[in-house]
């Protein structure tokens, strides 16, 4: 399970060993193929399995007479767990290594075309947005020319190339002309496109997706489609489920990715193994360019929606339902936390190189969405409260206090991370669960990665066994 990089430095032949500061580690249950402990070190960039027998080993060294395993010392000192490095000399290592990560390097801009919804979904986080003022907005060409000038301006956006389209639902009648002229002028620049839609008009824009570089599409479905219908309804109270699906057949005819997102709580939990099937009868497990994930359904600003469950809740529920069907996480993949590579998720189950983790998300660094009022928001699940816009771009570009907010927001920043063992994993939680929590961007957010590290990770390292 080791990462590809171990980092101990040009001291390899000196005879100073110590243990090194930035070691994690973390208790495995027994049923995880007999290994007791998961141990990581984000610094060197490696994650592996532990008996108690050779964690016993690094505890003791080297103040312990006794420790005349040379075996598991030799390895321990090959995967960094045990440098020759000082704690000072370390925390330079570190300090550049969190610097690296704060480097753009896949840098996305969205447009967010409107706030308009033709849906009414029973646990919709954006309901505060449903005023006619905000509404009835659709983005003009002058305020896309607008951002496409202020995106040269950003210098994280200097190497991007790829936009998105968001709302509210960026793809109605009445945003066809301006979704038409956004991808136009994105094409100029060589621009990629994707989109997270409900996909209700869906098959009325795959003729225009066709014709640009739409890289992939998200779209929502709740299982089969009496439970779908029951969540996600018209504004006029109408079932969707069989449009969205044509549209999805559609856009797969196409040769467009779609990214099927099934939004799971205690009301629609139980109805995954059924639309499982209902996936495969369907012919879309077989086909190219279409995958299916699992995410929590989440409360919004003064929203809890009816069926919540907490991270915790839900991952035991997940990790009964894999007891009962383990193939069904075959098709539907549970989103433990952002698969990104680097994270400790992907270290687990592909090998590859642990990365520190300043922060939770690229909202932090390089992402920036801009809307139809000129102003520029980093989280998507921010958009349309300016509680949380971090500056504006019309006349002009001009940032406000909250831009450095998100900017300088890390596990630096939050005191309870500072003292927490596996922040440079978690990155200090969602910045915006954070703040609907405890009402500030610089508290800790631990829910998620907790659940994660209890019920996700032992998944995973049983993966591996």
């Amino acid at each position: 399970m080791r990462g590809d990089k171990t980092t101990n430095g040009d001291h390899m032949n000196e005879s100073t060993f110590r243990k090194s500061s930035y070691t994690v580690v973390i208790p495995l249950p027994a049923s995880a193929g007999g290994v007791s402990y998961l141990v990581c070190n984000p610094l060197y960039g490696n994650a592996s399995l532990m008996s108690g027998e050779e964690l016993e080993v690094l505890s003791r060294f080297p103040t312990d007479s006794d420790v005349d395993n040379d075996a598991v010392v030799s390895q321990l000192k090959d995967e960094g767990y045990i440098t020759t490095l000082t704690e000072e000399e370390e925390k330079e290592l570190m300090n550049k290594r969190y610097e690296d990560q704060k480097k753009p390097q896949n840098p996305r801009t969205a447009i967010i075309v409107t706030y308009q919804c033709n849906f009414r979904c029973t646990y919709c986080w954006a309901d505060h947005l449903f005023v006619p003022d905000t509404m009835r907005v659709v983005i003009d060409e002058k305020t896309v020319d607008a951002a496409l000038k202020t995106m040269t301006q950003i210098p994280a956006l200097e190497s991007v190339e790829g936009m998105s389209f968001y709302g509210g639902e960026p793809f109605l009648p009445s945003t066809r002309s301006i979704v038409t002229y956004i991808l136009e002028r994105g094409s100029e620049r060589d621009f990629s496109f994707h989109a997270n839609t409900n996909g209700y008009y869906l098959k009325e824009f795959v003729p225009l997706f066709s014709e640009y570089a739409v890289d992939g599409l998200g779209v929502t479905l709740d299982g089969c489609q009496h439970v779908h219908d029951a969540r996600r309804k018209r504004s006029d109270g109408g079932g969707t489920f069989f449009k969205i699906v044509e549209g999805i057949d559609d856009a797969l005819d196409s040769g467009i990715p779609i990214g099927v997102r099934i939004n799971v709580d205690a009301q629609n939990i139980g109805e995954l193994l059924t639309f499982r099937d209902w996936v495969t009868e369907h012919g879309w497990v077989n086909r190219k360019n279409i995958s299916f994930t699992c995410t929590p359904v989440l409360p919004g600003k003064d929203t809890t929606p009816p069926g919540l469950l907490t991270y915790s809740e839900m991952a035991e529920r997940i990790v009964a339902l894999r007891k009962e069907s383990p193939s069904l996480f075959k098709v539907m993949h549970y989103a433990w936390e952002y698969f990104v590579e680097g994270y400790l998720s992907q270290t687990i189950l592909q090998g590859t190189e642990l990365q520190p983790r300043p922060f939770y998300c690229s909202a932090h660094f390089q992402t920036f969405s801009f809307d139809p009022f000129g102003d520029i928001y980093c989280c998507p699940r921010a958009v349309g409260d300016r509680t949380f816009s971090v500056g504006q771009f019309i006349p002009e570009l001009k940032f406000n206090e909250k831009f450095e907010d998100w900017m300088n927001r890390d596990v630096l920043s939050i005191p309870r991370c500072r003292t927490c063992d596996v922040a440079l994993m978690c990155g200090g939680g969602c910045a915006y669960e954070a703040y609907l929590q405890s009402g500030t961007l610089f508290e800790g957010y631990c829910e998620k990665y907790r659940a994660f590290l209890e019920y996700g990770a032992p998944l995973f390292v049983g993966q591996r066994m």
